[in-house]
């Protein structure tokens, strides 16, 4: 009887035991159990911050790049876009500035005759960003008939005038008969603007002053060889005196002997030049003269229409 009692005992402890061990497992399974919901919750966070993060990069991206696309749509707009111009209507006549080609440096001018008349077109007094430059421009034009040419500038002038974007040309138009090249008409200055006028860069005037009063100055930019000719006296001038001069020497004194030159430019009020005075190879070759150590020069100011001396300017003088 002793027996079975104590047999009861252990049963009973046993069953208890065992019944504790289960409850603990399971509590311990709900435990990891919601670990593992919660470090899935905190995955899915995650991910849905990583993702919502992403999204807002692209979006960020998106947006830099409209940006951009805007900035060169923007820009393009900007760019500068010479308008077509009419220049000249005469008696059937007219005249139409198209468009500036910057690389080949040239102005496409378009004429439209519906006269019986036959014309001959040509470009006088022309200046680029106030530099006096000619272009080679001479455009015959038929009776009832149109016509295209371009009026084209020498790459070279333009460099020696230090001039990277042209902004303006002003020149005048001369329109004469084909028969008898009686003049017809000229026209007044003519402004085409052909570039942004905010990208126009300064003339370098540095160099040797030979004249500087009542508004003219006259600088010397050096000499140069010239395999052909011989030498070239570049000069610079720039006119405000308010008077139309045509600048104009006959000879020049180079180590104190006097030799022809060629030299004449017109520079109208308000305008600039740069041209070059051409000393002769034989007379340098005469006078035996290599290196220049002194030169003196005498400019006569014309007339542009008579020719007449207005004034001489006397002793322009270098030594070297």
């Amino acid at each position: 009887m002793k027996n079975k009692l104590i047999l009861a005992i252990l049963l009973t402890v046993f069953t208890i035991s065992a019944s504790a061990c289960q409850t603990q497992r399971e509590q311990t399974t709900i435990q990891d159990g919601n670990s593992i919901s919660e470090d899935s919750n905190a995955d899915s966070s995650d991910t849905t911050d990583n993702g919502s993060s992403n999204d807002n990069n692209a979006s960020t991206d998106l947006t830099d790049s409209e940006d951009s696309a805007a900035s060169d749509v923007s820009s393009a707009e900007e760019t500068f876009v010479m308008e077509e111009q009419t220049l000249l209507e005469y008696e059937g006549l007219t005249l139409k500035a198209l468009s500036w080609d910057s690389e080949a440096a040239s102005l496409k001018i378009q004429a439209e005759n519906s006269s019986d008349a036959d014309y001959i077109v040509q470009l006088i007094n022309t200046s680029v960003n106030d530099f006096m430059m000619e272009s080679s421009f001479s455009m015959n034009v038929n009776a009832a008939a149109q016509s295209e040419k371009d009026a084209e500038f020498s790459v070279a002038d333009l460099e020696s005038c230090e001039i990277k974007n042209v902004t303006e040309i002003q020149t005048q138009i001369l329109l004469l008969n084909s028969v008898s090249f009686e003049t017809l008409y000229t026209s007044d200055i003519i402004t085409m603007q052909t570039g942004d006028p905010s990208a126009q860069q300064e003339y370098d005037e540095s160099g040797d002053v030979l004249y500087e009063q009542n508004g003219l100055i006259i600088r010397s930019h050096g000499f140069t060889d010239d395999s052909n000719l011989g030498k070239l006296w570049k000069l610079y001038i720039s006119n405000n005196s308010g008077q139309d001069f045509c600048f104009y020497s006959p000879d020049v004194t180079l180590n104190n002997s006097t030799m022809n030159v060629l030299f004449s430019v017109t520079v109208p009020d308000g305008k600039k030049a740069v041209a070059s005075m051409t000393i002769f190879k034989e007379d340098l070759d005469k006078y035996q003269i290599t290196d220049i150590t002194s030169a003196q020069l005498t400019l006569q100011l014309q007339d542009p229409e008579t020719f007449d001396t207005i004034q001489t300017i006397d002793n322009l003088s270098l030594e070297f």
